[in-house]
């Protein structure tokens, strides 16, 4: 099914459609319509560099492409990426700000929100691992930056191996669910990398 999301992606050739790769946009969109216009702090980890992206979507890409995608989605939202890249930073583009961070290192994570972003209370509507796709660095991105999330927020890990997905059912706030065999069949339609959504409830 193609939602209003997907378009976005296809428009400025992100990864995350059916169209042109992974299956993860029809999901975002059943997950985070209804609160669009609530978001106001959404941070994305890995903006995307020529030499790795180009080859999926074609010449014509342009790091930075999910967090055009997301401005246009979440209208009253300030969008935040980072990277260990710092030739693909910029912050020349309304409502999207980028900055350097180390996703290895929980220091460089804590400063990313503290020193660069100092969101209102140190509080994010919205974390997307897209980075590095290293199990060890999902998992340290997430154990350092889950306090950060807000009561009713969401931290998403892309690109999560399906033989992975027991351990990451492990972590807690999992969508409501912590079963890995729930886990599985949500990533059924997925490729060969899934998806987890955290919600945090408290």
């Amino acid at each position: 099914m193609s939602t209003e999301l997907c378009m976005l992606a296809k428009q400025y050739g992100v990864d995350k459609c059916p169209e042109i790769n992974h299956n993860y946009t029809p999901t975002y969109h059943s997950v985070l319509n209804s609160t669009r216009s609530k978001i106001l702090i959404f941070l994305e980890i890995g903006i995307g560099n020529i030499p790795l992206m180009a080859p999926i979507v074609g010449k014509s890409y342009k790091p930075g492409a999910s967090l055009r995608m997301w401005r246009d989605y979440f209208p009253n939202a300030s969008v935040i990426g980072c990277d260990i890249d710092k030739t693909v930073l910029f912050n020349d583009e309304h409502r999207i700000k980028t900055f350097f961070a180390d996703q290895s290192s929980k220091v460089s994570l804590q400063n990313l929100i503290e020193t660069d972003i100092k969101p209102p209370n140190n509080m994010v509507d919205i974390i997307l691992d897209d980075g590095s796709h290293i199990k060890e660095h999902q998992i340290l991105s997430f154990k350092t930056l889950w306090k950060y999330v807000k009561s009713g927020g969401f931290y998403i890990i892309e690109d999560v191996w399906k033989t992975h997905l027991d351990e990451f059912a492990s972590l807690p706030g999992i969508f409501g669910f912590s079963d890995g065999e729930v886990i599985a069949k949500f990533n059924d339609k997925s490729d060969m990398q899934g998806l987890i959504i955290y919600k945090k409830t408290n």
